[in-house]
């Protein structure tokens, strides 16, 4: 009897848990860049662009040649009015830019590389 009203309390929280609702802000990017945005994210089997240092930095091995050096920019434009006792913030239509950097290069016997990348994934600033 006591195992089954456990079980009854535990379902129970976890159903009045799962009724709140769920507030969020800010903005997750399925792909930084163009290439990855383009294939909805899917970046990690790819070595033919730069933000694979964010995705998969294993993956620079793979590149063809002897190195690779990539700059882009991204644009996003936010609707978020954000609001709480001590702050208040209404960044409705502001383009925030979401530049990325990567310079990758694979070593003489073309069996190893290394890289340097600067990446904004989300939005942050905005």
């Amino acid at each position: 009897m006591k195992h089954q009203r456990g079980v009854f309390l535990w379902a129970w929280g976890l159903a009045a848990l799962g009724s709140l609702p769920a507030l969020a802000d800010g903005v997750v990017r399925d792909g930084v860049g163009a290439v990855p945005g383009g294939r909805g994210g899917a970046n990690i089997a790819h070595a033919d662009n730069g933000v694979i240092l964010l995705d998969n930095p294993a993956g620079m091995a793979n590149l063809d040649g002897c190195g690779l050096f990539e700059l882009g920019l991204d644009g996003l434009i936010t609707d978020i009015d954000y609001a709480d006792p001590q702050n208040r913030s209404d960044a409705s239509h502001r383009l925030t830019l979401l530049p990325e950097l990567s310079y990758i290069k694979k070593t003489a016997d073309g069996r190893g590389a290394y890289g340097i990348g600067i990446f904004l994934p989300a939005g942050f600033s905005a």
